[in-house]
């Protein structure tokens, strides 16, 4: 199994979908949104994103499985299976504003194989294969040699589909 073919593949099915992103950002004709539950949109921006990821997969990979936000949410979970989240910021990208991302991955029964997640507004790829490290663009990135929270950088977020916490998320 060579892990740098196949994060080689999720770099460019990632950068293809961002290439969409690009097109599409801050366009002057509204979208098409739809909503799939509360704060959970899908528009047509994530799924020709998602087509142009799909296609570079299955033209490199058509016998591995595919779970995608929008084609195929419940697919198959076993054995080697890409996930695939064309528009990683929907919500973001509706609102004209970043970050939003395309985000590819390749895993098997022990977890992830390969991955980029592309930011086609900074132009970032971040990319990992399983045993060798983790890099942004072509540049090796680590974790934080900090290991006290009181000299540690913290970002957090707040929940944005399910609110019944948001008072204690204030709170803390």
């Amino acid at each position: 199994m060579n892990v740098k073919a196949f994060e080689q593949v999720a770099t460019i099915a990632a950068r293809s979908g961002g290439e969409v992103l690009k097109r599409r950002f801050r366009e002057k004709t509204p979208l098409q949104i739809e909503a799939k539950g509360i704060h959970d949109y899908v528009t047509e921006v994530d799924r020709e994103a998602e087509a142009a990821v799909l296609q570079e997969i299955r033209s490199n990979f058509p016998d591995h499985g595919i779970i995608s936000e929008e084609d195929s949410p419940n697919a198959a979970r076993e054995g080697l299976r890409w996930v695939v989240d064309p528009l990683d910021g929907t919500t973001n990208f509706i609102h004209g504003v970043q970050p939003f991302c395309v985000s590819v991955a390749l895993e098997d029964d022990d977890g992830p194989l390969a991955s980029a997640i592309y930011d086609p507004y900074h132009v970032e790829m971040f990319r990992a294969a399983r045993g060798e490290g983790a890099f942004v663009n072509d540049e090796k990135i680590a974790c934080s040699p900090i290991s006290q929270a009181d000299g540690a950088l913290l970002a957090t977020g707040f929940p944005f589909r399910e609110l019944s916490r948001l008072d204690q998320y204030l709170k803390a």
